[in-house]
């Protein structure tokens, strides 16, 4: 059986600390970035996000199973959903250590921003494996469109005319309240298992 993920259009976490996004050897020195390296765009938008971040974050119950609508624009306006997005699709291809660092200075604020960032810009790591069209199609039109899911093989994916028939039950799916596209990760069937005499599907 292979695996493969379906993307449909249609959680508040610890407080905890990122790792240093410095990496021996890496050749690049986030923390060294001039402002006039593109690169380091990324970087001021979100520095410059955490005063409105942190007040909209205050004026919200912490109780909250997710995070509040206007954070998650203001979180939008950094450009952080489409950091890992391929440039001609509107996207910052921005360098791998940029984007921990912005997710680490998210997270320690707040260990849910930090990781709505980094769920919300997995569509960056997914148009490239998607043909060129299909990423166009799916990302060109919104850089900035929110991808969510679970991409662990949790459902079931059967062909059918114009694509796949999916069933399943996906355990979670961080950042759907705000996703534009859903990733469900399924292991395909050439076809579904015969019913037994009871009734049941056999295993």
């Amino acid at each position: 059986m292979r695996s493969f993920m379906v993307c449909a259009s249609r959680g508040h976490f610890p407080r905890a600390r990122l790792a240093s996004a410095r990496t021996p050897g890496s050749g690049v020195d986030v923390d060294a970035l001039s402002v006039r390296d593109p690169r380091s765009d990324l970087l001021e938008a979100v520095g410059e996000a955490v005063p409105d971040l942190r007040g909209l974050l205050d004026a919200w119950p912490a109780s909250l199973s997710s995070l509040p609508d206007p954070v998650v624009e203001r979180l939008r306006a950094t450009g952080v959903f489409r950091m890992a997005l391929p440039t001609d699709l509107g996207g910052m291809e921005a360098d791998p250590l940029v984007q921990l660092r912005a997710v680490e200075r998210l997270a320690e604020m707040d260990a849910s921003l930090g990781w709505y960032a980094s769920i919300g810009s997995d569509g960056g790591y997914y148009a490239s494996f998607l043909s060129p069209e299909t990423a166009a199609g799916t990302f060109a039109a919104d850089p900035d469109a929110i991808t969510a899911g679970f991409v662990e093989p949790a459902g079931t994916a059967v062909p059918a005319e114009g694509g796949y028939a999916v069933c399943g039950r996906w355990p979670f799916g961080s950042a759907s309240k705000h996703a534009r596209w859903l990733a469900s990760g399924c292991g395909v069937q050439r076809q579904l298992p015969l019913p037994s005499p009871g009734g049941a599907r056999a295993p």
